[in-house]
């Protein structure tokens, strides 16, 4: 062989070495620029696209700069590859996936949810999610770079590797350089801060600015929570705390999970969702007004059983319904059969369940599985029998349900698969027969909880005395009412009608109606009238007979002097 030829092939394998890194530093940006034009296929605004393009060029080249010692030094091309790989696989598939799934971005409010996220939700998240096209596409994503490092590999190393290595320094220098030119040659886009904090989830900045974000709130929460846990009771921070009426109340507080007021027969659904409930209307208020502020339900339960209020921007921990109730005489007790209710979360738990564990006197995870393997709400009525029956004391009783959380077909027993065969609509074409059937379990799930709270409300009216029922859900759910989609996203929520309107039920005994008719006759006025689910521990107190300095009879739905909120549907 001449030479030349030599020289010629020399050059040939260099290019083909230094293509495969490029393709390596460039194929992780072009996953997340291709699943933005899945999420988004009509981009209305030709510099969005552009913007786009750029920054896959800008973090491709950044990506480059992180094998440079590989390709000045090809033995180090494979540790190089292993470090890159390592260090942008995670946020590429979480955040491409979470994009193409939810048709929204990764930031704070998500990393709220995955790291108050369990091991049993996290599973039954990917069990819904998890199609067989996802799965092909994310072993794609997964081995793929596998093959380029070992194409890169078998590839003849070039000669020179030094000198046509830094030829590329100056091409870097330019994507660098030529990013921080537009921010100063176009201030007045908005769209660019827009996609500079969203796009580029291959640069580590941005996931740990929204991690960093996550834990500084998670550890303000923290602080306020052990202080609230631990001041001593002579510190109780509300004053002229005192029972209206003398005697005996019990109330019973249902925590729903995920239950859409837009699916209940009971509030005009065109199938019949809820028919025990309907069937003892007549003796319950029924609130068709209501509405939460966030989807994400440890920070809904959290408004709803504290004085923060979301809708105004007001984060006050210092009391909780369990405090005022702890303070008043009650026995608190919180049964839970909940998959997501648990400490042992990704974060360390959340804020909501650390307020009941130290707060509540008495604290039962139930999780009783089926012969099936199902947890069903109903194995939480037994309990309640129990402790009606312990003691003579007021109680104040809150149970929480699994709901209608997805997995859907997990949350009912087979006698309540009643639902089948939703009708074609022809406003809504993306209704395919598998997403027909997800719907159809939905609304089994809702057929089941309306048999459960009916239960409940039997337990009670059985045991006599003075006595309340109060059903909610911590927030409703998307299931391709209005896209096609189904489950929620936080940042979505004011788009959708499905997640946030809520079912709110009252039921009050005889003996109740008797010691209280004014609450009574204030809650059948009200109930028309817009709410917001964080204002709901002025309700509770109203219902619980008690009061205090600084009450806020505005804000309960059961006092005559309540005062509508906006809302973000009106």
């Amino acid at each position: 062989m001449s030479d030349a030829q030599h020289s010629q092939e020399t050059k040939v394998s260099g290019r083909g070495f230094y293509c495969k890194c490029l393709s390596f530093s460039f194929f992780f940006p072009a996953i997340f620029l291709v699943c933005n034009f899945v999420a988004f296929p009509r981009v209305p605004d030709l510099f969005l696209e552009w913007d786009l393009f750029q920054d896959f060029l800008v973090g491709g080249l950044i990506n480059t700069l992180f094998l440079l010692p590989g390709m000045i030094l090809p033995i180090l091309i494979l540790p190089c590859m292993l470090v890159l790989y390592g260090g942008v696989i995670v946020p590429t598939v979480v955040y491409s996936g979470y994009l193409v799934t939810f048709k929204d971005f990764f930031d704070y409010d998500v990393s709220h949810f995955v790291w108050n996220t369990n091991w049993n939700q996290a599973w039954e998240f990917l069990a819904s999610r998890l199609t067989l096209p996802a799965w092909v596409a994310l072993a794609f994503v997964l081995l793929f770079p596998f093959v380029l490092m070992y194409m890169t590999l078998r590839s003849p190393k070039p000669a020179n590797s030094l000198k046509r290595a830094l030829c590329l320094v100056p091409l870097l220098a330019f994507g660098v350089f030529y990013e921080g030119y537009l921010m100063r040659l176009h201030p007045q886009i908005q769209i660019r801060s827009w996609v500079d904090d969203n796009i580029r989830v291959y640069f580590f900045r941005y996931y740990a600015r929204e991690f960093y974000k996550y834990k500084n709130m998670d550890a303000a929460e923290r602080a306020m929570l052990w202080t609230m846990a631990q001041q001593p009771k002579e510190h109780f921070p509300l004053k002229e705390l005192k029972r209206v009426y003398d005697g005996e109340v019990n109330g019973l507080v249902l925590v729903g999970e995920s239950a859409s007021r837009l699916h209940q027969g009971i509030y005009g659904y065109f199938r019949d969702t809820t028919p025990r409930l309907s069937a003892m209307s007549e003796d319950l208020v029924i609130f068709d007004e209501v509405e939460v502020v966030t989807s994400a339900s440890t920070r809904s339960l959290l408004g709803a059983f504290s004085f923060v209020d979301r809708q105004h921007g007001i984060a006050d921990y210092t009391c909780s319904i369990f405090d005022i109730l702890n303070e008043a005489g009650f026995e608190t007790i919180w049964l839970t059969n909940s998959v997501i209710e648990s400490i042992v979360a990704f974060g360390g738990g959340d804020a909501f369940v650390r307020m009941i564990n130290a707060n509540v006197q008495r604290y039962e995870d139930v999780n009783i599985a089926d012969e099936n393997g199902k947890h069903l709400d109903e194995a939480t009525v037994p309990l309640l029998k129990d402790i009606l029956t312990s003691s003579r004391s007021s109680k104040g009783i809150f149970v929480r349900f699994n709901g209608s959380h997805m997995h859907y077909v997990n949350r009912y027993p087979l006698e309540f698969a009643r639902f089948k065969n939703y009708p074609d609509d022809p406003k809504r074409p993306w209704l395919t027969p598998e997403k027909k059937n997800i719907i159809d379990q939905y609304d089994n799930t809702i057929l089941y909880t309306d048999h459960v709270v009916a239960e409940f409300v039997e337990a009670m009216k059985q045991q006599g005395g003075a006595s309340f029922v109060l059903y909610f859900s911590d927030h409703g759910e998307e299931v391709f009412n209005t896209r096609d989609f189904f489950g929620r996203v936080d940042k979505k929520v004011e788009e959708t009608p499905p997640i946030m309107k809520i079912p709110l039920l009252l039921w009050f005994s005889d003996e109740y109606k008797r010691r209280f008719p004014e609450v009574v006759e204030a809650a059948r006025a009200n109930r028309h009238k817009n709410f917001v689910l964080d204002d709901l521990l002025w309700t509770m107190t109203d219902l619980y007979g008690l009061t205090f300095e600084g009450f806020r009879p505005d804000k309960s739905l059961v006092n005559r002097n309540y005062v509508p909120v906006s809302l973000n549907l009106h």
